[in-house]
């Protein structure tokens, strides 16, 4: 595996190339650029970028830059690996979308910034999936991916899709295809555990994922952060080699939003079903307490503790408003959060043998099993701990990975071993990166701000 030698200095090998339809030159902004931002985030489809760079020679007009234009871009970093290769950070194909800031810097020069777009994006809104399907979800989104989204060109374009369970029958309206597949997310159930329904399709820099948060959380964690001094190893060398990062500050972005967590169904809700044809109304009633110990988590203890509450709401009889599946009973009592059932009401249809191809056929969209339980899971992540950091550039840091995150306690600390906060410490899942590269008098520094969260407290045992 490749070690990176330095996390903060970016070797003098930068590629950033402007590519023009209308010209078979391409246009070098390395002399020009200020700053570049990569950004990717699990819950947003495609990769983005700016370019900001200082023109004096009215790069926009004279190349001109109309948004036609691709932008290709790599940076080696110092490294070794059993190779001998130098470690390279690589973009997809980037696609102007803007010229966002334009503005006079002095008499002779101005400051301008470009946004980008992968070609994912491009990709998307240039087609339409209309089509039937009879297959696993997982299919049935490679299906799409493949015949819309992929760099064909690009041998090293690639999609992860973790398996599925069932078969899904649909037909695809003419939806885009990140809508379609972002539709398919809410329903798709993973093979290894039916219980996991928290799929999300992304994009990183290292190809597309459509995977659940359930098996991310699987994985290993591959560093830690932490937040020490900077003058204690100026470098970050010696802590890196040991698979620690010193971060230059981590904040706490949010601890809970309890009152946006109970209106969205985290802790409770209920889902009202509807067959259109057998006029059947049912009543499912969800707790988060009793799905907790299904599904892999960052942290042993909820969100929410097993208390009685004394609110009013407490004390009265739940709403029934259907009849409860064969063999349940509704939940008309509780006075703990998780019993709160009516803070949260869902609707959705049901529609007996819709798709089939013969009177025969029967199709069963399982709403009642994935429907309050995505909305609960996902909600576990963007409701709960986040957390965001600086430290030096990580080029194989991706989102979806997992990491280790020591808090300090307010007490006093020598180093990052001592002084704990064991609530907030732990394993947390990577959701969003900014890789920055800024050139200042032919300085390069290549640094990152992390996005992380946890869907629960405390460490696992």
């Amino acid at each position: 595996m490749p070690q990176q030698l330095s996390v903060t200095d970016v070797k003098h090998d930068i590629k950033v190339w402007l590519h023009s339809p209308s010209s078979d030159k391409a246009l070098d902004l390395v002399p020009h650029i200020e700053e570049i931002n990569v950004y990717e985030n699990m819950f947003s489809p495609c990769v983005t970028a700016t370019i900001i760079f200082n023109d004096a020679f009215n790069i926009p007009s004279k190349f001109p830059i109309v948004g036609e234009e691709l932008v290709t871009m790599e940076i080696k970093m110092p490294g070794v690996s059993d190779g001998g290769n130098i470690l390279k950070l690589k973009t997809p194909n980037m696609y102007v979308n803007s010229i966002d800031q334009r503005h006079m810097r002095t008499p002779q020069s101005e400051r301008v910034a470009l946004t980008l777009v992968s070609e994912k994006y491009m990709n998307n809104i240039h087609s339409r999936v209309c089509k039937s399907y009879c297959k696993s979800i997982k299919e049935i989104v490679y299906d799409i991916w493949s015949e819309c989204l992929e760099d064909k060109d690009n041998e090293d374009d690639t999609i992860g899709i973790e398996s599925t369970y069932g078969i899904e029958h649909c037909v695809i309206p003419n939806w885009k295809p990140i809508h379609a597949i972002n539709w398919l997310a809410k329903k798709a159930r993973s093979k290894n555990n039916t219980s996991a329904v928290n799929y999300m399709y992304y994009e990183t820099l290292n190809g597309s994922a459509f995977k659940s948060i359930d098996t991310l959380m699987k994985s290993k964690s591959l560093l830690l952060f932490c937040r020490e001094p900077r003058v204690v190893d100026p470098t970050k060398i010696e802590a890196f080699s040991g698979g620690v990062v010193k971060a230059d500050w981590i904040e706490i972005k949010q601890q809970f939003k309890k009152t946006t967590n109970i209106q969205n169904g985290l802790y409770a809700s209920k889902l009202i079903t509807h067959d259109m044809v057998t006029k059947n109304i049912v009543q499912y009633d969800y707790d988060l307490f009793s799905d907790w110990s299904n599904l892999t988590h960052l942290g042993e203890i909820p969100p929410i503790g097993n208390f009685d509450r004394q609110f009013t709401a407490a004390s009265k009889q739940r709403n029934s408003l259907a009849p409860s599946p064969d063999g349940k009973k509704p939940v008309l009592n509780g006075k703990r959060t998780t019993n709160l059932t009516d803070s949260a009401i869902m609707f959705y249809p049901k529609h007996n043998q819709l798709f089939s191809k013969n009177p025969g056929s029967v199709y069963d969209n399982d709403v009642e099993n994935w429907k309050l339980q995505r909305a609960s899971q996902l909600k576990l992540l963007d409701g709960g701990l986040q957390y965001t950091l600086q430290c030096g550039g990580i080029n194989f840091l991706r989102v979806g990975m997992i990491a280790e995150l020591h808090m300090l306690s307010p007490e006093a600390y020598n180093k990052y071993g001592d002084s704990e906060d064991k609530m907030i410490s732990g394993r947390a899942l990577i959701t969003a990166i900014r890789h920055v590269v800024t050139n200042f008098e032919s300085n390069l520094e290549y640094k990152m701000y992390v996005d992380l969260a946890k869907d629960g407290l405390g460490g696992i045992k």
